[in-house]
């Protein structure tokens, strides 16, 4: 089976990890017309106008993406994207979209991917599928994947054939990964729960039961509803396995869509969020061992430090973050507005201009450069960036650009 890991299928990908005939696998991918899930703030029509009058916003293109999307128009949709992650490229959700979309141009993907017979010139967008997959979940381990859902095929017909088969726990299972797609989290936990209670009952935990895409979608439902040591507890199981395998041998039994190094770092994402930072640090920087361009371990090790007030510390991160990844604007913002809190204004001003250097169409570092030039006296410059910054300022920076034209009034 080849290892190609990503998106999806999911379905797919989470029967490859566990022992189910090959019938039943058949069975499963007999054709079905993808579901389509896609709620749109707005209609096509206004989407577009929003993009074009907000044509700086990367989330503007996002949703405008979608509205493509579902009137499938794909080249349309995937051209927005690219426009949105240039605008933003922090923007996680983007990313996730982009992992699907090779799947919902092409809804026999799934099928001839699986049978190892994908057309000539789909196997690069299948690669690129799962590099976006993956770049997604780094920016956010939690990023939303409802836009996943649109590509998972109707499953009817394979619940009831193999809950006959092998027991209302994998109708369960299958019910877990579409509510998770559809955001609703804790639904999909206590869905998950019960195939954990079905095939880990009793006294003594039979961990050797719990297949790994359980493990994964089990773990991401956990810290979605804030079950902080259900989902270390999963996520470390995966950790544990990816190792002890590394050890010996590739498994093509523990396909899940990402690797042992990128497990590491998710659990790093967990422990952060639960509220433990000395085992985050610790799992981060192993993760920067093992992957030295790994840019967002570094972030996040700025983010810990700068919240215990080491603000040294947190800037070297930020600097190293960029070091690695220099092309990133976003990681330049961020270094900006810890020199801030560092009291290191002059190298703030510099990074904040170098910020607006990168991505000439992101208002938020002319912003803060304006702020910043005010509070030291420097007022032409003020001006001038808090002018630049109206010009190309999205509308949902309503906040903001109340209070630039306010410091723009006071400064004339």
């Amino acid at each position: 089976m080849r290892s190609a890991l990503g998106v999806v299928p999911f379905v797919l990908r989470s029967l490859r990890s566990h022992p189910l005939p090959l019938a039943v696998v058949a069975f499963a991918l007999a054709p079905s017309a993808p579901a389509q899930r896609i709620d749109l703030p707005a209609s096509l029509k206004e989407l577009e106008s929003r993009a074009v009058r907000d044509s700086n916003d990367g989330a503007a293109y996002y949703n405008v993406a979608l509205a493509y999307w579902k009137a499938k128009r794909w080249d349309d949709a995937d051209s927005a994207l690219h426009r949105a992650i240039r605008l933003d490229p922090h923007l996680a959700a983007a990313y996730m979209a982009l992992a699907g979309l090779p799947y919902a141009r092409r809804p026999s993907l799934v099928e001839e991917e699986y049978e190892r017979r994908v057309p000539e010139g789909w196997t690069q967008r299948i690669e690129a599928s799962e590099g976006h997959y993956r770049h997604a979940m780094l920016l956010d381990p939690l990023v939303e994947l409802r836009i996943g859902y649109v590509m998972l095929p109707t499953q009817e017909r394979f619940h009831t054939s193999l809950a006959v088969l092998f027991g209302d726990w994998v109708e369960d299972y299958l019910d877990g990964q579409r509510l998770y797609f559809e955001a609703k989290y804790e639904e999909s936990w206590h869905r998950f729960q019960r195939v954990f209670n079905e095939l880990n009952a009793g006294a003594e935990r039979h961990t050797s039961r719990l297949w790994n895409t359980l493990l994964f979608w089990h773990g991401l439902a956990s810290a979605q509803t804030r079950r902080w040591d259900d989902a270390l507890y999963d996520f470390g199981v995966l950790l544990d396995r990816y190792e002890d395998v590394e050890q010996r041998i590739r498994d093509s039994t523990l396909q899940v869509p990402l690797r042992t190094n990128e497990f590491r770092y998710v659990l790093g994402v967990v422990a952060q969020r639960a509220g433990r930072p000395a085992e985050a640090v610790g799992l981060f920087r192993k993760a920067i061992e093992n992957d030295i361009g790994l840019f967002t371990a570094h972030a996040r090790l700025a983010d810990i430090a700068e919240a215990d007030g080491d603000l040294a510390t947190a800037v070297a991160e930020r600097r190293a973050a960029i070091e690695v990844n220099p092309e990133d604007a976003s990681l330049v913002l961020d270094l900006g507005r810890t020199l801030v809190r560092a009291g290191r204004s002059d190298e703030a001003v510099a990074a904040f201009r170098e910020a607006a250097e990168l991505n000439p169409r992101d208002a938020r570092p002319l912003y803060y450069l304006g702020v910043l030039c005010q509070r030291l006296n420097r007022l032409a410059e003020a001006t001038d960036a808090l002018t630049r910054f109206l010009a190309i300022a999205p509308s949902r920076f309503g906040p903001q650009i109340a209070d630039a034209t306010q410091r723009l009034a006071s400064l004339r």
